[in-house]
């Protein structure tokens, strides 16, 4: 099992607990449960450090913040068992890997209350959605992108 590494505050006083296992955890305020901000489980990504095929639209660097100490932590339990999965996805399953990963730190950096953190997952996501839409590789991109839209511009 794992055990607590360590916990701390975010500057907005979001408690937030690191894991032995690099998972880190924040308190969400409305919900009133801790949900979990960081893991491992977005390797294959374009945003994740491991990966060769860094995207362009995102490589910019994260902002510093809790989000981005809590992501840190989890990069440290790298599973090297992990690489023969990562290796076998195609374009298609890393480009939904890492839209996934993008809409995971963006809804983190809501619970955190992080406002820098917030506005560079926001632009990363929105980005990488254009993008999907673009290339048609899914009709999942265009959906997502007006779920976006009614989410930031809601009735």
């Amino acid at each position: 099992g794992s055990g607590v590494e360590r916990v701390w505050f975010s500057t907005t006083a979001v408690p937030v607990v690191e894991m032995s296992n690099g998972h880190s955890y924040a308190f969400h305020q409305g919900m009133k449960v801790m949900m979990r901000i960081a893991d491992d489980h977005f390797q294959a990504s374009s945003l994740s450090s491991l990966s060769s095929h860094r995207s362009q639209l995102v490589a910019l660097p994260n902002p510093a913040g809790p989000l981005s100490r809590a992501i840190q932590v989890a990069t440290r339990t790298f599973k090297p068992q992990a690489l023969p999965g990562i290796i076998a996805l195609d374009e298609e399953q890393q480009s939904q890997q890492t839209i996934a990963h993008a809409e995971t730190c963006l809804a983190s950096a809501m619970v955190l209350e992080s406002p820098a953190e917030f506005k560079h997952w926001l632009s990363a996501y929105t980005k990488l959605l254009v993008q999907s839409a673009r290339e048609g590789e899914s009709t999942s991109g265009e959906a997502r992108l007006r779920e976006l839209c009614e989410f930031l511009l809601p009735p």
